[in-house]
């Protein structure tokens, strides 16, 4: 099997994998979210649902790039990998937009969170899950330079971040400062704009054909 083709395969099988499972836990932190009353928990679980349907369209464009070249697409349908991770990007901005006026209107008007314990123990599981799934896509990404396993490995590391810091705003939340927990969400958006930043950038210069090599460059000079 071709190595390119072993790279897509093997980014589809995790792209799968992850839309599943921030799918439920998604589910489980807005569930716990809206019960105990935090904005963060709540924020972090939209993300993570967010994320799930990146990671199901960056499936999608994994399995569609593996597509021989035709009389339409001579070379391939290599370059639907980066226009899916620059959609999902712009997707992304949008969702971090409503999590940061959500956040914002709860820090206006802060409310105690109701059962802290059970908020942090969901943080701390998605967090941990959330790193897992980095390290895993972040190292089949880089071995085959898929970009769109690389925007889903970076959403994983945010995931993750975003996770352990609602973690401590919850907690100091549960000290009696309550705006503590809305900074959280704030803090969630925040990341998720910085993400889509670098996804929107890094894909736009793959769809120009975009090419850094000096080392070529010189030994082509010479």
């Amino acid at each position: 099997m071709p190595e390119a083709s072993k790279g897509y395969q093997e980014g589809e099988r995790l792209a799968k994998l992850s839309s599943w499972t921030l799918a439920g836990l998604g589910i489980v932190e807005i569930m716990v979210g809206e019960f105990t009353g935090s904005v963060g928990v709540t924020a972090d679980g939209i993300d993570s649902m967010a994320d799930a349907f990146i990671s199901f369209l960056v499936w999608l464009g994994l399995r569609i790039s593996r597509r021989a070249p035709d009389e339409r697409f001579h070379f391939g349908y290599y370059k639907i990998e980066s226009l899916v991770a620059f959609v999902g990007a712009i997707g992304l901005i949008g969702v971090g937009a409503g999590i940061l006026y959500r956040s914002y209107l709860a820090f206006l008007e802060p409310k105690p969170i109701t059962l802290p314990a059970l908020a942090l123990a969901v943080l701390l599981l998605a967090g941990t899950v959330s790193i897992y799934r980095a390290f895993q896509m972040r190292m089949i990404a880089r071995r085959y330079s898929l970009s769109s396993l690389r925007l889903d490995a970076n959403n994983a590391i945010k995931d993750g971040s975003a996770s352990f810091l609602v973690f401590f705003t919850v907690l100091l939340s549960s000290l009696g400062f309550h705006q503590m927990d809305s900074v959280g969400g704030m803090a969630v958006a925040f990341f998720i704009f910085f993400v889509s930043y670098v996804a929107i950038k890094e894909a736009s210069l793959v769809l120009i054909d975009a090419y850094h090599n000096p080392e070529l460059v010189e030994a082509i000079t010479k």
